[in-house]
């Protein structure tokens, strides 16, 4: 479980030192508060019953927008080797970028008060 930990950590803080999670959080952000107040405006009724049924659909879109890079980046700058041959599992390295993505969206979904 501590590698699991470890490269969960690394994960979070390669998304959170790039532009990448910074992004990702806006556009949500942007897309939802728009569809938010358009059917505010277009209804003239202030319900989150519409928007708690289209947020399902937003995060379609943008959990592969965030996972669709983490073993592709490894890749990329060549740490894929250099992780492959540490004394982890396959099973922990998955689960921990499967983690640090799942604490991205969480953070994401908490960000617009959005229960998963």
């Amino acid at each position: 479980m501590g590698n699991t930990l470890t490269i969960t950590r690394r994960e979070l803080g390669s998304y959170f030192n790039s532009p990448v999670a910074y992004i990702v959080i806006t556009v949500f952000l942007l897309v939802s508060g728009y569809l938010f107040f358009s059917q505010v405006f277009l209804v003239n009724e202030a319900t989150l019953r519409d928007f708690f049924s289209t947020t399902p659909l937003i995060f379609i879109f943008f959990a592969p927008a965030l996972t669709m890079r983490l073993l592709a980046e490894e890749k990329r700058t060549g740490t894929l080797e250099l992780l492959i041959t540490m004394p982890v599992t396959d099973w922990q390295v998955v689960l921990g970028k499967f983690f640090a993505a799942l604490a991205v969206l969480t953070l994401l979904s908490q960000s617009s008060n959005v229960p998963l």
